[in-house]
């Protein structure tokens, strides 16, 4: 039906409210739309990271403020610029292999590159990007862009530099640090090898109680600096990673014997009984690995049972766990009836520098890195250690090993050469430049029976050796004009050397170096310091067979010694009245020959020749070394080590000064005793020049190929 105005009137004011309703709520969401633009807007333009969009061609279409500021340019300016622009040229070709990746369909890609400024300045930056289809419309016909986030990571980058400079420093000091430490254990080494091969031939000589017990004495304080040497050194290599455990052929059983041997008497000394329980399958066993090694944890292990154990025994076990036809799983045991340890201090025992008792009124002396260095040793031998102790009830030290059975070759070397303990009528060619360890080192060869040749060098060895056979030569490393290494490789070219064992004879003790002696062809390695035994040791691997030695003959009473101050006569110049005659005159050469060594050493610094003056002073040193001439020896060896060291013209000179007043002393004081000089040098001639003095070159140096024994 039809409606009244008044009807239509009222529907009209209902659409009309309806619709100011709908404008208002459009309203609101166009307010909430902008609203939600603008901090969206914001979000993008004030990111911490730069967002950049760039056309399929590579052009800026659409740069956020962040990125402006990190390109450091207006966005006006940026946008339409080849993004390429920005690529330092050494990142261009990267960058272009990148881009061509997203152009081709690879949706992500992240890089690094180096990019250039506005202002020309350079930054690191990351780049993040994803591969996007624009849309279609009036602007976009729907090409695929590459939206990019681009973060300053210049910081980070120079951290990693600085990161890369640190690790290069420290490896570097790494380095310097082996060097150093290789350096300080050949200085250390090479006296204490003097010290105690002097101390050997000393102890040998005496027979007084009082001076045997000062000579034991000297020989204790030895053993304990060498100890501690090899303690720091080892800990120090096992910590930069360098240490490598050697791997040879050997017998359980002489390995075990070898650590009682080293163990015994200072159990003895004690009153302690040590025992060793050795599984009958274990005693004959033949493996391989490193028995240096193994011996020196067993070593470290029975010293501190002996060192803390006041009363009882000792006991080392060494059982057989598991074996196969290739290996055998071993466990080793040392127990005591010592003070014990308890729960606390066991937890602080395999710590470097750490001992269990570390109060100033400790009575038992030591570095704390034995337990340590074990430890170390039998983890890189693949095994563990452990211990097992009570306070008052002793203490066990056990650790496992699995070990390979050693080659076939070693068991038929060893049916073939049977090791013997005596080398009369051995001959051996020792090549060592050092005059004095030439002494010692012949001194303890004569004694043991062989007949040594001498050389000085590599080259005079190799001379030797085409001229002569031997049943071992013992080769020192580092010598003049030709090395123990080159000599050796020399060596075995020589038809009859090609198999005769040549033994490296050397301070430098790191497994490397023995390495090296063994490529150069060598048999073995024995570090100084060298003692009797352990020369005996090294000889009875390489010289079987041999005849048993004769008693050696009493040594002659000589005078010079006593009425010379500064003078010892070398023992094995006291062998026989010809010897001692043979001394006087090789005495009365050097007076002569070195009169003049002062104002030659002068003139040659004042020429600006330091090496050459060095190499005189050096000679001196060596020389009278040989003849016992202390005093002229240790100033000569003073004067050498001021011209190299470069302490000073004034500290050079005054050392050559008294190197002078110390030769005349020499020489008015043999001239006191020329009766004695000239009744024995009389005595010299009648001998004529079959004695011992046609041992030596006038120069006082080992003729070359000259035997000596």
């Amino acid at each position: 039906p039809p409606r009244t105005a008044a009807e239509l009137l009222h529907e009209l004011q209902v659409h009309q409210i309806e619709l100011e309703m709908q404008n208002e709520s459009l309203r609101q969401s166009q307010a909430a739309l902008e609203e939600s633009r603008d901090a969206y807007t914001d979000l993008y333009d004030f990111a911490p990271v730069g967002y950049l969009t760039l056309t399929a061609e590579g052009f800026i279409s659409r740069i956020n403020l962040t990125g402006a500021a990190q390109l450091r340019m207006p966005r006006e300016k940026l946008v339409g610029r080849r993004f390429a622009s920005f690529v330092a040229p050494e990142d261009r070709d990267r960058w272009y292999r990148h881009w061509s990746g997203l152009r081709g369909g690879r949706e992500q890609d992240t890089a690094e590159l180096a990019l250039r400024r506005g202002d020309g300045t350079a930054f690191n930056a990351q780049i993040d990007c994803v591969r996007h289809r624009a849309p279609t419309g009036a602007e976009a016909d729907g090409a695929p862009e590459i939206r990019m986030a681009l973060t300053d990571i210049t910081p980070r980058k120079a951290a990693e530099r600085d990161l890369v400079e640190a690790r290069e420093a420290a490896d570097q000091s790494s380095r310097a640090k082996s060097t150093f430490l290789a350096t300080m254990s050949h200085e250390m080494r090479t006296p204490l090898h003097v010290i105690i091969g002097l101390a050997h031939l000393l102890r040998r000589d005496l027979v007084e109680s009082a001076q045997q017990e000062r000579v034991d004495q000297l020989f204790r304080t030895s053993d304990h600096l060498l100890a501690v040497i090899n303690d720091v050194l080892d800990l120090t290599k096992i910590e930069a990673r360098r240490f490598v455990l050697d791997k040879t052929d050997f017998m359980l059983g002489s390995a075990v014997n070898t650590v009682v041997r080293m163990v015994e008497s200072r159990a003895r000394e004690k009153g302690l009984s040590l025992s060793v329980e050795l599984d009958p399958r274990a005693s004959r066993l033949a493996l391989t690995g490193d028995p240096l090694r193994l011996a020196q944890v067993l070593i470290n292990l029975c010293g501190n049972a002996v060192k803390f154990t006041d009363a009882g025994e000792v006991r080392v076990s060494i059982g057989v766990l598991a074996e196969d036809g290739d290996c055998v799983t071993l466990r080793f045991a040392v127990t005591d009836t010592g003070i014990g340890i308890s729960t606390a201090e066991q937890a602080r025992l395999f710590h470097a520098f750490s001992q269990a008792d570390s109060s100033p009124t400790r009575q038992h002396e030591g570095t704390g890195l034995g337990l340590a260095i074990s430890q170390h040793l039998v983890s890189l031998m693949g095994g563990s250690i452990g211990v097992a102790s009570e306070p008052g009830q002793g203490s066990t030290f056990s650790f496992t090993l699995v070990l390979p059975r050693a080659s076939e070759r070693f068991h038929e070397r060893r049916a073939a050469f049977p090791a013997s303990p005596s080398f009369h009528g051995g001959r051996v060619l020792l090549v060592e430049d050092h005059p004095l360890a030439q002494d010692i080192l012949f001194e303890m060869l004569e004694d043991l029976g062989c007949l040594v040749d001498v050389a000085s060098d590599g080259t005079e060895a190799v001379a030797c050796a085409r001229e002569h056979g031997y049943d071992v030569i013992l080769m020192d490393m580092q010598m003049p004009r030709m090395n123990g290494l080159a000599a050796t490789r020399a060596i075995r070219e020589i038809p009859i050397h090609r198999d005769t064992p040549i033994i490296a004879v050397t301070a430098n003790a790191f497994v490397e170096d023995r390495q090296r002696c063994l490529d150069a062809g060598m048999n073995g390695h024995l570090s100084k310091p060298v003692t009797p035994a352990s020369l005996a040791a090294a000889l009875g691997q390489w010289m079987p067979g041999l005849a048993a030695v004769d008693s050696e003959s009493p040594l002659c009473e000589d005078e010079l010694s006593s009425k010379i101050p500064g003078l010892t006569v070398p023992a094995n110049w006291r062998r026989s009245p010809e010897g001692l005659a043979a001394y006087c005159t090789q005495l009365e050469r050097f007076i002569q020959m070195h009169s003049a060594t002062g104002t030659q050493l002068r003139e040659r610094l004042a020429a600006g020749a330091n090496e050459s003056a060095a190499t005189l002073a050096h000679d001196l040193k060596g020389i009278a070394a040989l003849l016992g001439a202390e005093r002229i020896a240790s100033l000569a060896g003073e004067i050498e080590g001021g011209i190299r060291k470069d302490l000073g013209k004034d500290r050079v000179a005054a050392l050559i000064a008294d190197c002078e007043t110390e030769l005349v002393r020499l020489a008015e004081a043999f001239r006191r005793v020329a009766g004695l000089g000239s009744q024995l040098a009389d005595e010299n001639e009648l001998n004529g020049p079959g004695g011992t003095a046609s041992a030596r070159t006038s120069a006082g140096q080992p003729a070359k190929g000259n035997r000596r024994g």
